[in-house]
C-alpha cells in the first residue's frame, strides 16, 4: 500500500466501495428471483425443488456476506493507511449496519414466503 500514491489508494477505496453496491444488487437480484420464482411456480414447486431454491438461495447470501467480509478487511487497511498520510476518512458504520440488517431480515423474510408459500398450496389442493 505504501507504494500507491494518496490519491490512488482513495480511488481504490471508491472502487472496493462500488464493489459492495454490486454485490448488495446482486443479492437484491437473487432475492427477488427466489420470491418470483416461488410465487409464479406456486403448486409446481415441490418440495424437494423449494428446498434446493432455498439452498441455492442460502449460498448466495452466504457467499455475498463472505464477499462483503474480504471487501470491509481490506478497505479498514486501505482506511488505516490514508490515516497514516493524514487523510481522515472513518469506515460509514450505519451504512455497514443497515446493509447487514437488510440482508439478515431479507434473508429470513424471503425463506418465510418460499417455505410458507408451500404450504398455502397444499391448503388450496386439498
Amino acid at each position: 500500500m505504501e507504494s500507491l500514491e494518496t490519491a490512488d489508494l482513495i480511488e481504490l477505496v471508491l472502487m472496493q466501495r462500488e464493489a459492495l453496491n454490486s454485490q448488495l444488487q446482486f443479492w437484491l437480484s437473487a432475492t427477488f428471483a427466489v420470491i418470483l420464482a416461488s410465487f409464479f411456480a406456486g403448486s409446481n414447486l415441490t418440495g424437494r425443488y423449494r428446498l434446493c431454491v432455498g439452498l441455492l438461495y442460502l449460498l448466495a447470501t452466504a457467499m455475498t456476506l463472505a464477499g462483503w467480509g474480504e471487501i470491509g478487511e481490506e478497505l479498514l487497511i486501505m482506511f488505516e493507511e490514508l490515516e497514516k498520510r493524514g487523510v481522515s476518512i472513518e469506515p460509514p458504520w450505519s451504512a455497514v449496519i443497515l446493509r447487514f440488517s437488510l440482508i439478515a431480515l431479507g434473508t429470513i423474510i424471503t425463506l418465510i414466503f418460499l417455505f410458507h408459500d408451500r404450504q398455502q398450496d397444499a391448503k388450496v389442493e386439498n
